[in-house]
């Protein structure tokens, strides 16, 4: 039986958060609530089984949302049962180290 790991988030997953949650909510009010539950239920999932995801660089897995083009990034500590969020950004766009 797998433990739960707890989500520990970097500065920058929460901005992009954030962001994220406020451009949604200007589209139409409402649809940033939409958004973050949607990431909730992701890192509900990551916190469960975070090696569901696989391995897409650097010891880093990203984990998809289904109804939303976005992916979180994470990594494992199992000394801790810790996955830390390094980022959550829209599958669309380069990330900000490419841009």
């Amino acid at each position: 039986m797998l433990k739960k790991y707890e989500a520990d988030f970097s500065t920058n997953a929460e901005i992009e958060l954030n962001q994220a949650i406020d451009w949604y909510d200007f589209q139409q009010l409402g649809l940033g609530e939409i958004f973050y539950n949607e990431i909730d239920k992701v890192i509900a999932s990551i916190e469960r089984n975070p090696y569901y995801a696989s391995v897409k660089y650097n010891e880093t897995r990203v984990a998809f949302c289904k109804k939303f083009p976005f992916g979180v990034h994470y990594t494992i500590n199992t000394n801790l049962n810790t996955v830390y969020i390094t980022a959550i950004f829209n599958q669309n766009q380069l990330p900000f180290w490419e841009a």
